[in-house]
């Protein structure tokens, strides 16, 4: 019965793909063949950060899963943009299927890029959080969301230029009063990995106040970054 009736919503109201958001057959984690085989091209090689652009780099290691295009930049666009967390479930759970172990080795929790109340609000969720949540459920990973805070609300930094990022984000982030984290190894979760500024702040905050080691993994960064 439960079958029967399924095959009829599906017929109704066919599933979209979380990716491409377009009707098709999906598998476990919401994906269309189309877009699981584009994804086997898109394999993200090493992030080698910008150092002279930075300044000093508190970041440990860094990785990406994908390059920046589609359909993984489409998907992006609508979880932070157009607010479809189902993307956001989606790239997450790519996330967690794709992701090196080697990476996870020594974590003591995961945690994402903050953003501010307002744009909480505006979008009723904050994305980095659904890509790190899923990516911790079906990991069984701690995650912790009451670690850091925005404390800045400034610029977005996809609308500056390379070199105007780091100053844009400087002292943006804080670790919450009287988080302990000392002597921990923390993974950092965002969206697309650029220039590193927003990564390499939050890292800072994270090491002013003990963390003995930050390793960021996002979804994706551009190709110039390969």
């Amino acid at each position: 019965m439960k079958r029967a009736l399924r095959r009829f919503l599906d017929a109704l109201f066919p599933p979209r793909c979380g990716l491409c958001a377009k009707p098709a057959a999906l598998d476990s984690e919401g994906v269309c063949g189309r877009c699981r085989a584009a994804l086997s091209g898109l394999s993200a090689k090493s992030v080698r950060l910008n150092r002279s652009l930075l300044g000093e780099c508190r970041i440990d290691e860094a990785a990406a899963i994908y390059a920046y295009r589609e359909p993984v930049k489409g998907a992006i666009h609508r979880l932070k943009f157009y607010g479809s967390k189902r993307a956001g479930l989606c790239l997450g759970a790519c996330m967690a299927r794709a992701v090196d172990p080697g990476i996870l080795a020594g974590v003591d929790f995961v945690t994402a890029v903050p953003v501010t109340k307002r744009r909480r609000k505006t979008l009723g969720y904050n994305h980095a959080e659904v890509l790190a949540g899923q990516f911790c459920r079906l990991l069984d990973l701690p995650c912790r969301f009451d670690v850091l805070v925005k404390v800045v609300d400034n610029t977005s930094q996809s609308q500056l230029d390379a070199g105007k990022r780091p100053a844009n984000v400087r002292g943006a982030y804080a670790v919450a009063q009287g988080d302990e984290l000392s002597g921990k190894c923390v993974l950092l979760i965002d969206d697309v990995l650029t220039t590193g500024s927003t990564l390499n702040e939050c890292a800072a905050a994270l090491k002013e106040a003990g963390a003995r080691r930050v390793v960021c993994l996002t979804v994706a960064h551009p190709d110039f970054l390969q």
